[in-house]
């Protein structure tokens, strides 16, 4: 069954990156690739660190979609 995962953000995001990740993931819910790798690596370019959740999307995003299609991912590890 899925769950959903949060990530702890602290007192204050920076640079407005937050609100690309939701757009980034709202294009893979509705299965817009292109635009949903776009704008995860954006996300990737301004927190010019290792960003975990974006990278995780943009593996998968180098994956063949599941059929039938589903927005819900397998974490094998933490």
């Amino acid at each position: 069954e899925p769950v959903q995962v949060y990530e702890v953000l602290g007192l204050q995001a920076v640079s407005g990156w937050p609100e690309i990740f939701a757009q980034a993931l709202d294009a893979w819910r509705r299965q817009e690739f292109a635009s949903a790798n776009a704008l995860f690596q954006k996300v990737s370019a301004i927190r010019g660190a290792h960003d975990g959740p974006s990278e995780f999307y943009l593996s998968q995003l180098g994956r063949e979609p599941r059929q039938p299609w589903t927005d819900a991912v397998q974490i094998d590890s933490k």
